[in-house]
């Protein structure tokens, strides 16, 4: 998880003997008792900058007796750290966040900011976050206006049922529509101040800020601060700031949060802090000897750093293998395709490069809601499948249910699928307990067994809800009850086109249809789905 706040270095290995007062313990040449760190405030040498061993310092200060060093010093005291993030700090060079890193060596090479701003119509639509500011395309507000960024602002756009801004929320949930026509004439509460009211995504008082976002809402449902253990793990922007739990600058001092900083958590492969960042790429662990050294060849076949990655799989390689080709073993190379991206190593299009509803990408294609023998909690599942004849990266993805008040679970990573390929939402993402489903995206919140609703978004949008039971049956309606132990499966000629009528059916409960034997449960989830009589 990135913090900022982190404390100057101290201290140091060697002493200047001379030079009219030199460094305590040299700048970035050979001092007389070693490299070290600077005592005395940033940018300010006490002498001429000549080390009484003959060598000179390399720092890029301006020493107080006249003399100019050549490269940047580490002081104990004066630093001020901000972060090392944005298209002006990773160009600037200078060590903005104090680490001893600057620009293309530092944060920076987590996300190359590829501009300035995103303010043309190209980088407003290409799935980038060119700017590093954390928003990308439409959601990013420099982009308003540009292109198909349109404002959400007028009678006719907070009516049209499109996320027009790409800020994922729709007509009168839209602060700019708080003062249009449609939202002022359709029902206004004086407050929002209940559990439904505070979680259906509306601003029902018109005050510009909805759900947890209102202050209205605080200590209603999970509203409220996002700074403790019970509120930093729950799936709920409780804050209403846009961040989920570690992700939240609230929860970096709670104890779920916090624990990537030392060197056997930064080289163990997990995520200790649950910011989404993995040991040497979370810039926690910067500070550390173990991800202080950088790749030094992108090439040679090793993995020059110790940091589990190898060549153009490195952060540290990014700009020298961007010219190359996209690979499973160059994840930030090209694509021939001018809508593709490089998605974990595999040319594909992002949701973003779609229209939606009226493109027709993915399905949702089996739904497990009552698992047999095993807890609901652990073996629930929800496949998607995508049908169109592209690859497609699903990075962004939601699934939700019929309660609004419930977070979204939501594809965080680059998951690439190829045409008629499915992927998986799981309740656990543990196989001994979930009836051994493996490379699942989690979800939190239990599908009702006597009914409910399963659909996939993006950007605000319904790509496809299905409802069990439901009204007849077809694409988005099970005309029937759900089975202990049995998904509901949409018939595989649908999904080839083989048949253009849709229609779902209970997994048959047959030993070719069996893929987990305590309850037992029956389905086909990552596999082709049956034709349903």
């Amino acid at each position: 998880m990135v913090l900022v706040g982190l404390s100057a270095c101290s201290g140091s290995s060697g002493t200047d003997a001379g030079g009219g007062g030199g460094d305590d313990g040299g700048g970035g040449g050979v001092d007389a008792g070693g490299t070290g760190m600077d005592g005395g405030p940033r940018g300010m040498d006490a002498g001429a900058g000549t080390d009484a061993g003959g060598g000179t310092d390399a720092g890029a200060d301006i020493d107080a007796g006249g003399g100019t060093d050549a490269g940047p010093d580490f002081d104990a005291a004066g630093c001020t750290p901000t972060t090392e993030r944005t298209y002006t700090e990773c160009t600037d060079g200078i060590d903005n966040d104090c680490d001893g890193r600057m620009d293309a060596a530092d944060d920076c090479s987590l996300c190359p900011p590829m501009s300035g701003a995103e303010t043309d119509v190209t980088a407003c639509s290409n799935g980038i976050d060119d700017d590093c500011d954390g928003w990308v395309d439409c959601a990013d507000d420099s982009c308003d206006g540009v292109g198909a960024c349109a404002e959400e602002d007028t009678d006719a756009l907070c009516s049209d049922g499109l996320d027009n801004d790409g800020d994922h929320r729709i007509d009168c949930g839209e602060r700019g529509c708080a003062a249009t026509t449609p939202c002022m004439a359709a029902t206004m509460t004086a407050d929002e101040a209940d559990t439904t009211l505070c979680g259906n995504g509306i601003d029902d008082d018109h005050d510009g800020r909805t759900d947890c976002d209102d202050s209205s809402c605080d200590g209603v449902g999970f509203c409220g601060d996002e700074d403790a253990d019970a509120v930093c793990m729950d799936g709920h922007d409780n804050d209403g700031d846009g961040r989920l739990d570690c992700l939240d600058p609230g929860c970096a001092d709670v104890a779920y949060c916090a624990g990537e900083d030392t060197d056997a958590l930064c080289t163990d492969g997990l995520d200790n802090d649950h910011d989404t960042l993995v040991d040497c790429r979370d810039a926690d662990c910067n500070r550390r000897p173990v991800c202080r050294d950088r790749e030094t060849a992108c090439a040679n076949g090793m993995d020059d750093d110790g940091d589990g990655l190898v060549d153009c799989l490195d952060d540290d390689c990014m700009a020298d293998c961007a010219s190359m080709a996209c690979s499973a073993t160059n994840w930030f190379g090209t694509c021939a395709g001018s809508m593709e991206t490089c998605a974990a190593g595999v040319c594909a299009r992002p949701l973003s490069s779609f229209t939606f509803p009226a493109d027709r990408v993915l399905l949702v294609t089996e739904i497990m809601p009552n698992p047999a023998g095993v807890d609901d909690d652990d073996a629930e599942y929800v496949e998607v499948t995508n049908v169109s004849t592209f690859t497609v990266d699903v990075m962004g993805l939601e699934l939700i249910d019929d309660d609004a008040t419930h977070a979204p679970a939501v594809v965080g990573r680059p998951l690439p699928l190829a045409p008629g390929a499915s992927m998986l939402f799981v309740q656990d993402e543990d196989p001994t307990l979930n009836g051994g489903l493996t490379g699942g995206v989690l979800f939190v919140n239990n599908l009702g067994n006597s009914g409910d609703d399963a659909a996939i978004r993006f950007g605000g949008v319904d790509l496809h809800r299905v409802t069990y039971p439901g009204t007849g049956n077809d694409l988005n309606n099970v005309g029937t009850d759900d089975v202990s132990g049995q998904s509901f499966n949409l018939s595989q000629a649908f999904i080839t086109g083989a048949t253009t009528t849709a229609t779902w059916c209970v997994t048959p409960a047959d030993a070719a249809n069996q893929y987990e034997a305590t309850g037992p449960n029956y389905g086909t989830p990552g596999a082709a789905n049956l034709t349903c009589p």
